[in-house]
């Protein structure tokens, strides 16, 4: 059964015989194609929660098997190959810093020590600082914060300042990635793209 009447991006019904067989189409296309990619979606986010599940069982049990213990810190990564090395099933888990207030705090006293000690006379070092703070959509770069901790700077208000650095930070385990991989004719491992860690 045909449509009779079609919506708009604005909201408006527009009736079927106002619009071309064409953009009926391309419609109908996309809804479609939505369709059955979500279909895959679901069977990709199965298939990885399945694998993820025996593959850590089967870690699990190896570790049992060869009386080893995880420590406390473990951050849970581990590879599984073929007995060959042919291919690799790798699982690592990605870490995100975090900063409280205080980092506010702290680029309050970079900004003094800047101010007390260079009186404008060392522009490289301001232009590290506030490199460092700046933001990309609201968020700071961790690793542009860290740069400040490894200057060897020896004075009361950088050592503040960077004591409140890193009292802001928090590491957290964010999320588990998965990469597939199998050697290629030159002997080097092809990753096999099926983008889980998206799901």
């Amino acid at each position: 059964m045909s449509k009779k009447t079609y919506k708009s991006a604005s909201g408006a019904e527009i009736p079927s015989k106002l619009i071309r067989k064409v953009d009926k189409k391309r419609h109908d296309a996309a809804l479609r194609f939505y369709a059955e990619g979500i279909k895959l979606h679901e069977k990709l986010k199965a298939f990885k929660e399945k694998m993820m599940a025996d593959c850590d069982k089967l870690y699990k049990d190896y570790l049992a098997d060869y009386n080893v213990e995880l420590k406390e810190n473990s951050r849970g990564g581990y590879t599984m190959s073929t007995l060959d090395k042919e291919i690799q099933v790798e699982f690592s888990v990605g870490q995100r810093i975090q900063f409280d207030d205080r980092i506010d705090a702290a680029k309050v006293k970079f900004f003094d020590y800047i101010d007390e000690i260079t009186k404008g006379a060392n522009p490289e070092l301001r232009q590290i600082v506030e490199t460092a703070f700046q933001t990309t959509r609201g968020k700071l770069d961790p690793k542009k914060i860290m740069q400040l901790l490894a200057l060897k700077i020896d004075h009361p208000t950088w050592k503040q300042a960077t004591e409140l650095l890193t009292q802001s930070m928090s590491t957290n385990l964010t999320k588990r990635y998965i990469q597939l991989r199998k050697k290629d004719a030159e002997g080097k491992y092809e990753n096999l793209i099926l983008d889980f860690n998206a799901l």
